[in-house]
């Protein structure tokens, strides 16, 4: 056995390069409506390896039902359609949430009453288990389900009748959704409370969503340091008297990201606004203006990665509805003159955003076809960069690796119990490769090259990274 040299690093360069947006493909044909929720719902997803996961709902059989489709080459071709809820009633509204191989999918259906549904695929989407009912409630509340995962929790909410008005549910499970904990009311005002979303960084699960209690609307917000355990206070984001929509979350690290749609400038002139916090959410700075055109620019959608940020969305400015597109490579300080992506005569909306390595990949619907299709694009080289701390805020901890034969061993405390709540492993581009654990760590399946081992404490410091040298 020879054990491989390991280097502590201070930092990693992020350098980001771009390239054109590949060709539209289209992934649906059954002659039926294929539909997407305009706001929070994740309809694409990436496993472990490059492998994405899309869904959609339609009424092929007669009746809508939530269908998926995937790729194992990274986006190049496409495996034939999957009937996922396979109900003989209503079923809608799919969200989708990934850790490493393992796909989560939620949903609505109206399988013996209307519920919140729930499967897994532990083979990144080949196979998939049975409905596991998450919740019944008395009628399909507008909006959609949405779920994120990290390690083995799992977090799912949606809006459902509490009382007289709507409230933000959520469940969790710790046990990759096996089991399930009580179901859990996470706002308790007398308003409308709709549309949440959701992003997970480390233990910091973060909430954002459409609320009425002050306003026409507002965006608020609301965050757990413990994995979901306890939740912190309710925060108000936006306070302008016009109506604030679509509110929608990623982040990574201490670094959160928040955007909405704001109709301050009168009629239905929605603008896309944008508000970060790099402390976890503690605090927030000022908001940016990320569009001024005559359109409505609707239900913009966020994904992360490092300093990347990504954002799209879709407005009418040339008369039909079109996808937009942003990014930033500095956490959302500065970001890039607008790109249009779709540019046809007819209407491309709902947008979705998943991140593999170097490449974004994107969903969305489009009418062209005479009915609305789901189709896909990516740009293989435009989340180019690496993974950083991000505004350190205590002393790193480190920790003793060595690979021996495929296997890289850790020393320190249990995730779960000690100093050291998460560690894992990421390639070059900072892209998360494997979870870690202290003691054996089979990293065999991957690929040889340099990787990275990041730590993070419990509470809340900032990453810590050692060079990983992987060989055969």
């Amino acid at each position: 056995m020879r054990p491989f040299v390991l280097c502590s690093i201070c930092f990693i360069l992020n350098s980001v390069c771009f390239a054109q947006w590949e060709p539209e493909v289209r992934l649906t044909y059954a002659g039926k409506p294929a539909r997407i929720w305009a706001n929070n719902g994740w309809f694409l997803a990436a496993t472990a390896g490059g492998n994405l996961q899309a869904v959609w709902w339609e009424g092929r059989d007669g009746h809508p039902q939530v269908y998926g489709k995937r790729s194992t080459d990274c986006g190049v071709t496409w495996r034939p359609d999957q009937n996922l809820s396979n109900d003989p009633d209503t079923s809608l509204c799919p969200s989708l949430a990934v850790s490493d191989s393992t796909v989560h999918l939620v949903y609505k259906s109206n399988s013996n009453g209307w519920g919140a549904f729930y499967r897994r695929s532990t083979d990144g989407g080949a196979t998939w288990s049975t409905d596991t009912a998450l919740a019944r409630f008395s009628s399909a509340i507008g909006g959609c389900m949405t779920d994120a995962v990290w390690d083995a929790t799992v977090h799912v909410l949606w809006a459902v009748f509490h009382g007289a008005y709507t409230q933000v549910s959520y469940r969790r499970s710790l046990d990759r959704g096996i089991t399930w904990q009580p179901e859990v009311f996470l706002t308790h005002d007398s308003a409308r409370s709709e549309d949440p979303s959701v992003a997970v960084s480390e233990s910091v699960v973060h909430v954002v969503w459409f609320d009425t209690r002050n306003s026409a609307g507002d965006a608020y917000y609301e965050r757990s340091l413990d994995n979901g355990a306890t939740w912190g206070p309710e925060t108000r984001l936006t306070g302008d008297s016009a109506i604030v929509y679509a509110p929608t979350v990623a982040a990574v690290d201490s670094l959160v990201h928040v955007a909405w749609i704001d109709r301050r400038g009168g009629g239905y002139q929605f603008q896309i606004y944008y508000m970060r916090s790099t402390d976890w959410g503690a605090t927030w700075e000022p908001e940016v203006r990320l569009t001024d055109n005559s359109g409505a620019c609707l239900f913009p959608v966020l994904a992360a990665s490092g300093r990347n940020v990504h954002i799209a969305w879709y407005d009418d400015r040339t008369g039909n509805k079109q996808l937009y597109y942003r990014n930033s490579t500095d956490g959302g300080l500065d970001w890039t003159p607008e790109l249009r992506l779709t540019q046809t005569s007819t209407n491309s909306s709902n947008p979705a955003i998943a991140l593999t390595g170097d490449t974004i990949h994107m969903v969305f619907c489009d009418d062209r076809s005479g009915d609305t299709e789901l189709y896909y694009l990516r740009n293989p080289t435009g989340n180019v960069g690496t993974e950083e701390s991000l505004k350190p805020q205590a002393p790193s901890h480190k920790l003793a690796a060595t690979i021996v034969r495929g296997v890289l061993f850790l020393e320190g405390d249990c995730p779960r119990t000690g100093t050291v709540p998460k560690a894992a492993l990421l390639d070059i581009t900072g892209r998360r490769v494997l979870d870690l654990r202290p003691g054996a760590n089979d990293v065999g399946r991957l690929a040889p090259g340099v990787y990275f081992v990041r730590a993070v404490r419990r509470e809340l410091s900032a990453a810590s990274y050692q060079k990983v040298i992987v060989t055969r």
